[in-house]
């Protein structure tokens, strides 16, 4: 366990907002041949009953998943009369506290080999070594487009299609141009191929229920960072709260990109599209965006020097 400090305000209390907990117990169990995550306490104490009765008590946090705390007593006794009662406790850890744990060992084994609050030099760092890092978490750039054009488009359709249908009823002669109506419903067909594209890339891109984060370090390495999240480990599936805030992370380096740089779109249908093709696929991403929509721009490649890092946690 942790070392007790002389006041709870020099704790480094965190909060997770996302753990892998297969990865926080294995290497927990593999640190400590094997763990217990409940204790049991026992407590003897004398009491004195003014008239004979018997009861039990239970109680348990059943809204805490990961947490249970029970206790049960039995109590016999006769009026003018003492008897010995015990009491079983039973303590049982959370992930977060194991994960406290676990990080106050990594630390104390020398097993973090850099975090934000000591540079070191990144260029050291090899692969599968612990590393704590912090920074601002951005989304992969080409998920945020897609997310933010489906949830615009959520809001345009039904207005496009009223307007669609206020005009088809207005119509009443033929005009030699075409129909107002044509030209928004076509428009909205339109927007549909898009979205129907964006969502087909969505799936590819976050197959197993991946999504990939970019972290701006705050400590003036010039380091890129590169990590993806399961989307059933963070406390917010939609990892909305992970978006633009500032975020610790702990995992295992599983590259150290000096040359070059790290492709996001590697290993997904967008990686077996000809430069060509990818360029023109850009082209248009950056018409939409002078089109008036701040989508932001679509990024590919990040530049070297950069990590890829095996996320446990990410905490605050």
């Amino acid at each position: 366990m942790p070392e007790l400090r002389d006041s709870v305000k020099d704790l480094d209390l965190i909060i997770p907002v996302y753990l892998d907990v297969e990865a926080l117990l294995d290497v927990f169990a593999s640190l400590e041949g094997g763990f217990t995550a409940a204790t049991s306490e026992v407590v003897r104490d004398a009491v004195s009953e003014s008239k004979e009765r018997s009861f039990g008590a239970e109680f348990g946090a059943r809204a805490l998943t990961f947490l249970r705390l029970g206790g049960e007593a039995e109590v016999k006794g006769a009026k003018k009369k003492e008897k010995e009662q015990e009491v079983f406790l039973e303590r049982y850890n959370t992930y977060g506290s194991l994960f406290y744990t676990l990080r106050s060992r990594l630390y104390q084994e020398g097993l973090i080999e850099r975090s934000h609050s000591n540079i070191n030099n990144l260029a050291e760092l090899k692969t599968s070594d612990f590393v704590e890092l912090r920074g601002i978490f951005r989304p992969d750039p080409l998920i945020e487009l897609i997310t933010k054009f489906q949830g615009l488009m959520d809001v345009l359709t039904p207005a496009m299609k009223r307007d669609v249908k206020d005009k088809t009823k207005g119509s009443s002669k033929r005009p030699q141009r075409p129909k107002p109506q044509q030209n928004a419903a076509a428009e909205i067909a339109g927007l549909n191929m898009i979205g129907e594209f964006f969502e087909s890339t969505e799936e590819n891109m976050e197959k197993g229920g991946t999504r990939t984060f970019l972290v701006d370090l705050d400590d003036g390495s010039g380091y890129n960072v590169v990590t993806p999240l399961l989307k059933h480990y963070a406390r917010d599936s939609t990892m909305t709260q992970l978006a633009y805030r500032d975020f610790r992370l702990l995992g295992k380096v599983l590259n150290n990109v000096q040359d070059g740089g790290i492709d996001l779109w590697k290993g997904t249908a967008l990686s077996a599209l000809s430069d060509e093709l990818v360029d023109g696929l850009l082209v248009a991403f950056g018409q939409v965006q002078q089109s008036g929509f701040k989508f932001g721009s679509v990024q590919r490649y990040v530049e070297a020097p950069a990590l890829e890092v095996l996320p446990i946690a990410v905490y605050i």
